[in-house]
């Protein structure tokens, strides 16, 4: 996931960011790889869903010489990592999933390292970002804080003299270095901010009401305080942001190249069964039914659209629990297609954060040519409320939203293309977003094992809501189902 207080200023925070640079301490790829067990009995396994937690689980089987079958209902793997490239003109491409690639998130860059393929800079260091607060454009040079004395806001002389950096640092530095404690998750000294929202943190804290708006937090209003410090610590506070140069699509598609013959597409799964000796499925392809039999199973799909399949027998009372009432949290990606980057004849760089709330991204500034692209990234209620529109009424939202940030957009649109992921069937919404209580309640029950049956997706990872989690959380099933 990635969130509206992650601007540019924000990863530079070094305070902030020294204890979330650590590598999780208790197991590295290498320290993961290692607990496979290796000559094992091969075995025939299953794996529901053909992103990225079912494609690392199945390229990990399949190399310690297991049998296995990926069914994935869509045509293209990937899940909620997808690159946007038809119709956009020019080779133009943009993220409508999982977009930025934080430089602590050691399991992402073994399989980008491992595939050959090449990383470049999320952010541009020419030009000016913008930060939008109650109609006033505030730039900011690349590196530089806004200044809180420019937007209207609400603070003590003494909160706007600390600057946005020291707000966060006060607000945050002191634990933010505690989500690396992740065995057992949550340890102890965090479990009370699961008892709270944000704001009630930052009340708590002492902050004025403001604060809270200028960190960008509205998007995590019923969040649990403990999932929105994690969500900071698992990569908002890394050093360095990237993308996959071409696109982050081409990760899935490499780990699917190796699967090639591995994965059957458009196989909608509408049935699990489970038995002592195994598992059977039932799936729709082209019309048909088939039914397909192995010893283990991974479910690799979102619990928002686990919780609509029919399984026998049922789930014990906790993992149903789990599956039904996890929450996860609505995005949206509003992609728009201009003749030309006239915002940079104004200085500015094409990313801002805004306070409907929302981002704009500029993804093409090192694409060549004068076409470009801006991108509103919404999260939480303003997604929700995006979602609920037509096309065309979302189109216009967008456009508006942008064109009072970067004048001039109006005269040079020509075309919007939008992504809302709760609309989508096989994602039913974002990413794991978890309300006050949950945590210490329902993660217990999330990755545990079911008889044959295995979980992986980035709900279940303690890095969840980034690509990190889901290959972690892909290799360390793949791990129980090598080892059982």
């Amino acid at each position: 996931m990635r969130t509206s207080f992650s601007r540019r200023d924000f990863l530079r925070i070094g305070s902030l960011a020294a204890g979330s640079l650590a590598l999780p301490s208790f197991v590295t790829p290498a320290q993961a790889a290692s607990r496979l067990r290796r000559g094992v009995a091969p075995k025939s396994v299953i794996v529901i869903g053909a992103g990225l937690a079912g494609l690392t689980a199945a390229y990990e089987l399949m190399q310690q010489g297991h049998d296995v079958t990926v069914l994935e209902a869509q045509t293209r793997p990937g899940g909620r990592v997808r690159t946007l490239r038809h119709p956009l003109a020019d080779g133009l491409y943009g993220e409508v999933g999982a977009a930025r690639i934080p430089d602590n998130h050691a399991w992402t860059l073994k399989y980008i390292e491992a595939f050959g393929l090449e990383l470049a800079p999320f952010y541009p260091d020419a030009h000016e970002f913008t930060t939008t607060i109650r109609a006033a454009n505030v730039p900011n040079a690349a590196g530089a804080q806004p200044s809180l004395s420019a937007l209207d806001l609400a603070l003590t002389p003494q909160e706007e003299a600390m600057g946005l950096g020291g707000l966060m640092e006060k607000a945050f530095g002191d634990i933010v270095h505690l989500v690396d404690e992740r065995d057992p998750w949550p340890p102890e000294t965090l479990k009370p901010l699961d008892q709270m929202t944000v704001k009630e943190y930052l009340q708590q804290q002492g902050f004025s009401p403001d604060v809270y708006e200028v960190f960008g937090l509205p998007p995590f209003e019923g969040a649990s305080m403990l999932e929105t410090l994690s969500v900071i610590g698992n990569g908002h506070g890394a050093t360095v942001m990237s993308k996959i140069v071409g696109g982050n699509g081409q990760l899935p598609q490499a780990f699917a190249h190796r699967l090639a013959g591995h994965i059957r597409y458009g196989a909608a799964v509408v049935r699990i069964e489970q038995g002592d000796a195994g598992v059977e499925v039932v799936y729709t392809q082209q019309g048909q039914h088939h039914r397909l039999a192995a010893d283990k199973l991974i479910c690799a799909i979102p619990f928002t659209v686990l919780r609509h399949l029919d399984v026998h027998p049922h789930f014990s009372p906790s993992k149903h629990r789990v599956i039904h009432e996890m929450s996860y949290v609505s995005l949206s990606r509003i992609t728009v297609q201009v003749s030309q980057r006239y915002w940079l004849e104004q200085g500015r760089n094409g990313f801002a954060h805004t306070d409907l709330p929302a981002e704009i991204w500029h993804p093409s500034h090192d694409h060549p040519g004068p076409r470009g692209l801006l991108q509103l990234y919404l999260l939480g209620p303003s997604s929700e409320y995006a979602a609920s529109m037509t096309e065309d009424e979302r189109a216009r939202y967008a456009t508006t939203h942008i064109e009072q940030v970067f004048p001039g957009l109006s005269g040079n649109i020509e075309g919007v293309f939008s992504q809302c992921w709760e609309n989508d069937p096989w994602a039913r919404g974002a990413v794991r977003l978890m309300r006050p209580g949950q945590v210490v309640d329902l993660y217990p029950h999330i990755a545990t094992p079911e008889g044959h049956i295995h979980f992986a997706g980035e709900h279940t990872s303690t890095w969840f809501a980034w690509m990190n989690g889901a290959i972690e959380s892909g290799m360390r099933a793949a791990t129980e189902v090598n080892n059982a």
